[in-house]
């Protein structure tokens, strides 16, 4: 997968990279940065960079809590958002993929 070098989440232009020691992915939105790591399948990575870029946009837009009883299996956080917030959150998630083509399998 060819990931693109920069993406706008909620107005705010992210740098994208590669970490080829990871097979996940991290949202910084301090740095402004989005890993997606290349250690994993490669069918994995459009799925790693689609969570990073939604989760990204869901936390920019003050729509992601931290849950006060931390989850041992990463499941630290609560998405709430009513259907307004969704179409913002469709409207930014379309500007963010703009000009990105992927090639899954065939």
């Amino acid at each position: 997968m060819i990931l693109p070098k920069n993406r706008v989440l909620a107005g705010k232009k992210f740098r994208v990279y590669r970490n080829s020691l990871s097979n996940g992915g991290t949202f910084d939105s301090y740095k402004q940065e989005i890993e997606i790591g290349s250690s994993g399948k490669p069918d994995n990575q459009f799925d790693c960079f689609l969570h990073e870029v939604c989760e990204g946009i869901l936390a920019l837009r003050d729509l992601r809590y931290t849950k006060e009883i931390q989850e041992s299996d990463n499941d630290d956080y609560l998405f709430s958002f009513n259907h307004k917030e969704f179409e913002v959150f469709c409207s930014d998630l379309t500007k963010a993929l703009e000009g990105f083509e992927y090639k899954g399998k065939k």
